[in-house]
């Protein structure tokens, strides 16, 4: 067992730098090219998520949802996954004015608000989705 997780243990850090390179890139590069906005890149992503919530719901076995309570968790990842719109209107105006440069130069304190919004609802919605979604499989 531990020469197996020694050998994963490769894998799995270089996932998570691989990870972080292509986050970087998505979030941050719609600062630098307004015309391809954030909204473009994550909208495909969470329309996934859903989608194929949804398709879990209507479209797996029955009794392979029922068994492990999977139904009852991805129905709890679906509407974890819808929450995280809900945080939208808090977002909007700091990245707004990231963007549009409000702050003249200054853009710490909008990035932190950002930040902290995003902190809150990676903690309160995304990573219940996520644990939701990992239970149920």
């Amino acid at each position: 067992m531990a020469s197996t997780l020694l050998r994963l243990a490769p894998l799995v850090t270089t996932t998570s730098s691989l990870t972080l390179c292509a986050a970087q890139s998505l979030y941050l590069g719609p600062f630098l090219h307004p015309s391809v906005g954030g909204i473009s890149l994550l909208m495909p992503l969470y329309g996934l998520t859903i989608g194929t919530s949804v398709a879990n719901l209507f479209f797996s076995e029955p009794q392979a949802l029922k068994a492990a309570g999977a139904r009852e968790l991805y129905m709890g990842g679906l509407v974890f996954s819808v929450l995280h719109f809900a945080f939208v209107p808090f977002v909007m105006y700091p990245v707004r004015d990231i963007i549009e440069d409000r702050s003249k130069g200054k853009s710490t304190g909008d990035l932190k608000k950002w930040l902290g919004v995003h902190f809150i609802r990676s903690l309160v919605v995304d990573l219940p989705g996520w644990a939701c979604f990992l239970g149920g499989f």
